[in-house]
């Protein structure tokens, strides 16, 4: 085969999956390549123009989002899902990984993410997180846990004590340490703190630390089952993702 014959198929074959790309619907395309953990009710649309209603990432119930493969992600081997939720409650996000890669990578969220049941059943001492806000939140994880992470991160907890009352919630700035995840939360009266440690296999700690200013509020914080320390009253509860 001359080398003008041998460029020519190369073309015409770049131009077939070029075509087939073009017209691959994004039910194929979620199917075959979509993240571990990323489930869909129903997806419908061309790859480049879904949407996919019910999604869910894990424990974030994204909702009903607008779903698009990122063509100059594929050219560099990655597989980069842009998903965009608007009306009420906006969401922007990019879900990324390498072809044939374990490594997840979270860019550009912005946000308002629920929280599944069976996660916000977990949570201890009667605490109640039904929705995580974030702000430029990005993150990197594979085998080796926690390789870069930014952004800020809001929870809004009702506790079962009437003294803390958390309207502006408890927010944060994540970060990466040694593989782990580290996030610590802060209440803007700087009384209530969650200090949150996700390690490399998905094993996490969470620290709930509370001030009790009266000796009232000091005997419901006990009521609870907090312990007295040198971090005031607290809890630590330990899980897996």
């Amino acid at each position: 085969m001359t080398l003008a014959r041998m460029l020519g198929a190369i073309l015409a074959l770049l131009l077939l999956i070029a075509i087939v790309l073009a017209l691959m619907p994004m039910r194929l395309a979620f199917a075959w390549w979509a993240p571990d953990g990323l489930t869909a009710g129903d997806v419908a649309g061309s790859i480049w123009a879904g949407h996919a209603s019910n999604l869910r990432y894990r424990a974030a119930m994204l909702g009903d989002v607008d779903v698009a493969l990122q063509p100059m992600a594929l050219v560099q081997g990655d597989l980069a899902w842009r998903l965009t939720r608007g009306g009420d409650a906006p969401l922007l996000m990019t879900l990324a990984s390498p072809m044939g890669g374990d490594t997840i990578r979270i860019k550009g969220l912005d946000g308002r993410i629920t929280l599944s049941q069976d996660t916000a059943r977990a949570l201890p001492i009667g605490v109640s997180v039904d929705a995580i806000n974030f702000q430029d939140f990005s993150l990197t994880y594979g085998r080796n846990g926690c390789a870069t992470a930014s952004g800020r991160v809001q929870v809004t907890p009702q506790l079962p004590i009437a003294a803390f009352a958390l309207g502006y919630g408890l927010s944060g700035e994540v970060a990466c340490h040694d593989g782990t995840i580290t996030l610590p939360l802060r209440g803007q009266s700087g009384m209530e703190r969650v200090d949150v440690r996700i390690a490399p296999d998905g094993r996490y700690v969470a620290r709930l630390s509370l001030t009790a200013d009266t000796p009232d509020m000091a005997r419901a914080l006990s009521a609870l089952g907090l312990s007295h320390g040198t971090d005031g009253f607290g809890v630590t509860y330990r899980g897996r993702f």
